[in-house]
């Protein structure tokens, strides 16, 4: 499977709630860390040949180099029946076509504020007026509500000097489109 989306979407909790609904255990092969798979090829070998059930998370796959997705592509023909791979990625036609031709495709888009609100509905002592204030639309993402949220639980000066500093850069920039 390819999971892709924008960052902040959710893919990383799709994924997890995915392995968990399927009741098999959950690999992690960090490839924005590792673009050449260098450190990850042997773990992979050993991953893709397991014989209970697994699922295997390629984190940023889109940021292989082309010699890492020729050897990732071998892997896919080659793994065990029990394994699966998830291949998540914020751009899925940066991985070559023999690799998506292998996969399907989940898309997860940005979520509404509604989804957002829905996300953290049971935190109380929050004022989602102010983060939704704060936001742009375009800014719309579970982690930066999760941001929002925690600096506004823990560091609520930090948060009060951030939500100032945005509506202040807002004016500013009104007043210069005016002139």
């Amino acid at each position: 499977i390819i999971v892709t989306g924008p960052s902040g979407c959710g893919k990383s909790h799709w994924i997890q709630a995915y392995a968990k609904e399927k009741g098999r255990q959950l690999f992690v092969c960090p490839c924005r860390k590792d673009r050449t798979l260098r450190d990850g090829r042997q773990k992979l070998h050993i991953w893709g040949r397991r014989t209970e059930p697994a699922i295997l998370w390629l984190e940023g796959a889109d940021d292989l180099t082309p010699e890492a997705q020729a050897f990732l592509r071998r892997i896919l023909e080659t793994h065990a029946p029990q394994v699966q791979f998830i291949l998540e990625c914020r751009d899925s036609s940066r991985l070559q076509e023999p690799i998506r031709s292998r996969c399907t495709l989940h898309r997860i888009n940005q979520p509404t504020w509604n989804q957002l609100v829905a996300s953290v509905a049971d935190i109380r002592k929050i004022n989602m007026e102010e983060i939704r204030e704060y936001l742009l639309p375009h800014e719309y993402s579970y982690r930066r509500i999760n941001h929002c949220i925690d600096l506004m639980l823990n560091l609520p000066d930090v948060w009060i000097y951030t939500r100032d500093h945005r509506i202040q850069e807002r004016v500013a920039i009104a007043t210069a489109d005016g002139n």
